[in-house]
């Protein structure tokens, strides 16, 4: 079978990767994809997999025409030693920042292509070893316009599962996707735009994240550059940008992290993207930023909140403020009234006589 000219992008997100997803509220979209079964990196966590039967590549690429159905066939596998009970459903997929493969868990309602697919979610009980395939089908909307969709096959242990050693311990459950892609026959249109620009800061580090959005109808890969200038116009950063697969239809946002932390100040943003496979491009440039000067009065008010959270109902910052100050005041007052007594004491103090025996 002929590998259409967009299917590298999937090829290269939806590469066998096991997803761990921290049982204490783990992310609802995450980056996560299946292959062949192989086991994950962990000894003690579930070795789980997908395979796209009679597929040519690693996931399911079919052209089904707006109101037909397509049948698939999905082989859900244990390739541990040791029991496992999995859970299987239909994961939305979004496009993860700086672009690449995301499926939901699955709490997230179905939406997009997501709803074509007819698969039970489920929980199954995997032997050690054991092969379970399933039929599926995906029937597109007859009113559907053309263009790339894609959904996504998930199977993940049902029971979180313990890991790590000593005083690091935490529950996982191991996620595996294969993605469903699908082409409805008729022209591309391929576009995206750059929205919103921002600055922040993770670990000392200001991050610059802008807003993106595929408003085409074809997958995207862009690249680019994104430069970062102070207020005289001075390059002080430039980054390379590669983002993975930016599905059509969907937004997400591209992501720098610079060295360090920018002092306060105003900077201007220039990015431009530009897609190697179709063409389109996108650009925003010397948009405007500003990181602010800290506020002293509210860096203030933080040293007295430990105060403010004792004081009784009716005693506001600026009161408590005003109580120690004057309670500073009369310690300083009392200190020189006790220093000026000494000395007058000692004045009047008369020499000490030498002992005569």
């Amino acid at each position: 079978m002929h590998m259409p000219p967009y299917a590298h992008l999937l090829r290269t997100t939806i590469a066998a990767v096991a997803l761990t997803t921290f049982f204490a509220g783990g992310p609802a979209l995450a980056a996560s994809a299946a292959t062949a079964p192989q086991a994950v990196h962990h000894a003690d966590a579930p070795s789980l997999g997908l395979v796209a039967v009679a597929q040519t590549g690693p996931y399911f690429d079919a052209i089904i025409a707006a109101g037909a159905t397509k049948s698939f066939v999905v082989d859900r596998v244990n390739s541990g030693n040791a029991a496992v009970s999995a859970r299987t459903y239909v994961g939305v997929v979004g496009t993860i920042v700086n672009g690449g493969f995301g499926a939901a868990n699955a709490t997230a309602p179905l939406s997009g292509a997501s709803t074509w697919v007819d698969y039970p979610q489920q929980v199954l009980d995997l032997a050690a070893g054991e092969h379970s395939a399933a039929d599926f089908t995906v029937t597109v909307p007859s009113d559907t316009p053309a263009g790339q969709y894609v959904s996504s096959i998930v199977l993940e242990n049902a029971v979180a599962s313990a890991g790590g050693s000593g005083e690091m311990t935490m529950n996982r459950i191991v996620r595996q996707a294969v993605a469903v892609s699908i082409r409805v026959p008729g022209a591309f249109a391929p576009a995206f735009s750059l929205g919103a620009a921002s600055l922040g800061e993770v670990a000392g580090n200001t991050v610059v994240s802008v807003d993106t959005s595929n408003t085409g109808n074809q997958h995207l890969a862009p690249k680019g550059t994104m430069t970062m200038s102070d207020s005289t116009g001075k390059v002080i950063s430039s980054h390379p940008i590669t983002m993975g697969s930016f599905y059509a239809g969907m937004s997400t946002q591209v992501v720098v992290a610079l060295t360090g932390q920018l002092p306060p100040g105003d900077y201007t943003m220039s990015l431009t993207l530009r897609d190697p496979l179709t063409g389109v491009q996108a650009s925003a440039q010397n948009v405007a930023l500003k990181i602010a000067a800290p506020d002293v009065f509210e860096q203030a008010s933080q040293l007295f909140a430990p105060v403010t959270n004792l004081a009784p109902p009716g005693f506001t910052p600026l009161l408590i403020g005003l109580i120690v100050a004057g309670v500073l005041g009369l310690l300083v007052m009392a200190a020189l009234g006790t220093r000026r007594l000494g000395r007058r004491l000692k004045r009047r103090t008369p020499a000490a006589e030498p002992f005569l025996p």
